[in-house]
């Protein structure tokens, strides 16, 4: 796990992790630019998921799956 994912993004951090952290085939994955984005807010709003920040303006595939 790299920097952004451990610092920015917040990993395994409760309420602190950013909802749109994902796992996908290529690793690591941010979805808040995406389709996606409605679906995770909404069930924040509804309180049910623990990763609930919204901690950047997103991320690319690359810099979350790059080594440190």
């Amino acid at each position: 796990m790299n920097d952004v994912i451990k610092n920015t993004c917040k990993a395994g951090q409760g309420y602190l992790c950013c909802r749109y952290l994902v796992i996908g085939v290529q690793g690591f994955e941010c979805v808040k630019n995406t389709d996606m984005k409605g679906y995770l807010d909404a069930r924040v709003a509804m309180e049910m998921m623990t990763a609930r920040a919204d901690n950047c303006d997103g991320k690319t595939i690359e810099e979350l799956n790059k080594k440190d």
